[in-house]
């Protein structure tokens, strides 16, 4: 397509340069000049054929890919990326200083990749993206939780370089970048390299900003602010230049409401401004500017911040009022205002009168409208189901010792309620038969006698117990593990139904009310000794954990008793310490397991124990094939059985069944598992992801695999000893070996493998 004639360019070889090289772009760039040169309003001259500044080139230079639309790709690289993660850490710096600062460290990577503009803020905020952090491998290094040293080096490196550079912009007001950028360099050698007249480069030369060099710091240059434009760049006269520091009004940083009095702003062009491509219209002035399109853009105005204040210039003595220089005086400086969490929406709250209170002559309740209503709502009777739920093997209890005491010993435990009376069997209540206030009193803490002995199922929850007391300095606790299989299932009441209906009346005080009691258990009258398997002191573990740092890291009792909703805040901190199930972990369990008692249990008080601290201390469990798992599982019974100082026997097999079934459990993402049918399908299902769905498949493949072995040793045995009965009869077996009969032995052996 031959739209522009040769001739007719003949005379610009600086065009045909730049048509040559953007022959792959068709024809747009050939009908753009085309409707430029055959225009009748235009008048071609010598000088704008060499002036590279003229809006012609403007166009060509834009077309060819100069600071147009198309830009080249940035890779994006390690370094990169870790300095825009510094810089969104620090969460008072705006995004223009971050894109600056970034542009700045990494200068000379982006303009080796072509990129002549400044990196964009809304190219940084892509990388941020959650997305982006995802699938990103570099990202993923950045984010993990184990840095290497060359990582945490290269960290300190740039972090460095990010508060020195920030430290060398606030130093410097009313700069509006922090360091040469990419397009500006590259737009400099360019303009450098034309073969422009001497006076044309010099007026270009001085309407460009002063850029700081890095031997030099940001604060001992006068950096006049530039405006970026899609065509090019202009540099704004400072209002500095106009308005003397002097006769302006100063700004009280320190209170964000206070503002100046007066400002005085530049008037900005019309935003449009029709022009026509001239003879005339080619010349720069310092109030318009013409990049070659027929709509000028949008100036951009700064306005230069006024000077901050020097550490000569504020009264430390404690005065209200700040003096700038000589003459002028500062608005007296606030504090600033520290920014608050959205409260939370009051609701109004009126007396409410029981009519217990009338009698007993309490204080009124203080109620909102909607807890006036729960308060009217019946309380319901706990169904059977709710009270006696699916339990677990083992149950604890953590008590102080005391001397002289009656209701807790060693063997055994008795409610207050019958601590001193008279010994007459009472039998358990029926679940909807059981007292409302009874269940307060306990619930609550009163001092009143109850019928009740507390226990948990949470092994984690009685060490939290424990260590608090050790904190407060009470060095006489004492930890019992209780079999529940030894005791009265209709006697064992589940305490959050009954609790959920007690403080429909908003009778307890402090925490009580949010009390939630997903682990307590309620038992009447008394724990018999037959029950109690072991009970030792809180020092015993403690000095366990000490002599085996592996498992007492695992455990975190530096983190426990620390205060805090234990799902909300300790639990979130386990996880976040990511702590993975390894075989040095799986010895020391099964040493605590010992500890408790547990060495010769069965299977299930051992399934017990293990997805307790699974669960607990919210240790990882990674997917491993079966033989992986027999091998974790052997280690646990072998450790087990030398912890109790017993041989390996029969116990063997079920210890490492316990192991498994444990692992299965404490799979399990919530607490409770054997509550529901809906959780115990869900950690099924979280068990085959990590190849514990099937403990006793697992065991019998090992099983199966060790009598393949035996087999084959077996005829291997019996071969030598064919062999070695004589000179003549092994003749006559290695005759009979190549027979037939041997074949099909061999066949049938490798058959079984």
């Amino acid at each position: 397509m031959n739209l522009v004639k040769r001739s007719s360019l003949s005379y610009h070889p600086y065009l045909l340069t730049k048509l040559n090289l953007q022959r792959r772009r068709g024809f747009t760039i050939l009908f753009c000049l085309t409707a430029t040169f055959t225009s009748p309003n235009y008048q071609w001259s010598k000088r704008h054929t060499t002036d590279t500044d003229s809006p012609l080139f403007a166009i060509t230079d834009n077309m060819a890919g100069g600071d147009g639309h198309r830009r080249a790709p940035l890779r994006w690289t390690y370094d990169m990326r870790l300095t825009l993660h510094i810089l969104t850490l620090k969460r008072d710096m705006p995004w223009s200083v971050r894109t600056e600062i970034f542009d700045t460290i990494h200068a000379e990577h982006i303009e080796a990749c072509g990129v002549t503009r400044p990196i964009r803020q809304r190219s940084l905020q892509a990388q941020c993206a959650a997305t982006e952090k995802r699938k990103c491998k570099d990202w993923k290094k950045i984010l993990a939780s184990h840095q290497t040293p060359q990582q945490l080096v290269k960290v300190r490196e740039l972090t460095a370089q990010v508060e020195t550079i920030a430290a060398s912009a606030i130093t410097t007001p009313g700069e509006c970048a922090v360091g040469p950028s990419a397009g500006e360099r590259k737009s400099e050698a360019r303009e450098a390299s034309t073969d422009a007249p001497v006076s044309r480069r010099q007026t270009s030369q001085s309407k460009r900003a002063i850029t700081p060099t890095p031997a030099r710091g940001l604060a001992d240059l006068n950096v006049r602010p530039t405006c970026h434009y899609r065509h090019g760049r202009l540099t704004t006269p400072t209002p500095s230049d106009e308005v003397p520091l002097s006769e302006r009004t100063p700004i009280a940083f320190w209170d964000p409401k206070l503002t100046p009095q007066t400002a005085e702003k530049r008037t900005c062009p019309p935003k449009r401004q029709q022009t026509a491509i001239t003879a005339g219209s080619f010349e720069l002035s310092d109030d318009e500017i013409v990049v070659g399109d027929i709509r000028p853009k949008r100036r951009r105005v700064v306005i230069s911040q006024p000077p901050l204040l020097r550490k000569s210039e504020v009264n430390l003595g404690g005065a209200d009022i700040v003096r700038l220089g000589a003459s002028t005086i500062m608005q007296p400086l606030t504090p600033p205002l520290t920014p608050r969490r959205n409260a939370r929406k009051y609701l109004p709250k009126s007396p409410y009168h029981r009519p217990e209170d009338v009698t007993l002559g309490s204080a009124a309740l203080q109620l909102t409208e909607r807890e006036h209503a729960i308060t009217r709502e019946p309380m319901i009777p706990v169904t059977k189901e709710k009270a006696h739920p699916p339990m677990p093997a083992l149950c604890y209890r953590y008590w102080p010792a005391e001397p002289n005491q009656l209701r807790n010993r060693e063997t055994g435990f008795l409610a207050r309620k019958f601590a001193r009376c008279v010994p007459m069997y009472q039998p358990p209540p029926q679940a909807e038969n059981v007292d409302w206030v009874d269940i307060w009193d306990h619930i609550n803490r009163n001092e009143i006698p109850t019928p009740f002995v507390s226990v948990s199922t949470a092994f984690w929850w009685i060490i939290r117990l424990a260590l608090k007391d050790v904190k407060q300095g009470i060095r006489n606790g004492m930890i019992s593990i209780i079999d529940t299989t030894r005791m009265d299932r209709l006697s064992i009441f589940h305490a959050p139904p009954y609790h959920a209906q007690t403080k429909k009346k908003y009778v307890y005080p402090d925490g009580a009310q949010r009390y939630p009691g997903t682990h307590e258990y309620l038992v009447w009258r008394e724990i018999s000794g037959d029950a109690i398997i072991k009970t030792l002191k809180v020092s015993d573990i403690l000095r366990f954990a000490t002599i085996n740092p592996i498992i007492g890291e695992a455990l975190s009792f530096d983190l426990l008793p620390q205060r805090g909703a234990f799902e909300t805040r300790i639990l979130s901190e386990l996880r976040a310490r990511n702590v993975q199930l390894n075989s040095a972990i799986i010895s020391g369990m099964a040493r605590l397991a010992a500890l408790l008692g547990l060495g010769l249990s069965d299977t299930d008080k051992l399934s017990n124990i293990v997805s307790d601290i699974i669960q607990g201390w919210a240790i990882q469990l990674q997917p491993l094939t079966s033989p992986e798992w027999a091998k974790y599982a052997t280690t646990f019974a072998i450790q087990l059985c030398q912890s109790t100082g017993g041989e390996l026997s029969l116990h063997h097999q079920e210890a490492k069944l316990g192991f498994l079934d444990g692992v299965r459990w404490g799979s399990s993402k919530h607490w409770n598992t054997r509550h529901s049918a809906e959780r115990m399908r869900l950690m099924q299902k979280q068990a085959r992801m990590i190849g514990v769905d099937d403990p006793v498949k697992i065991l019998t493949d090992e099983l199966d695999a060790a009598k393949v072995q035996l087999r084959m040793l077996g005829r291997q045995q019996a071969r030598l000893l064919r062999g070695s009965s004589g000179h003549e009869n092994g003749r006559r077996d290695v005759h009979e070996d190549n027979g037939d009969d041997g074949d099909q032995e061999i066949m049938y052996e490798d058959m079984e493998d």
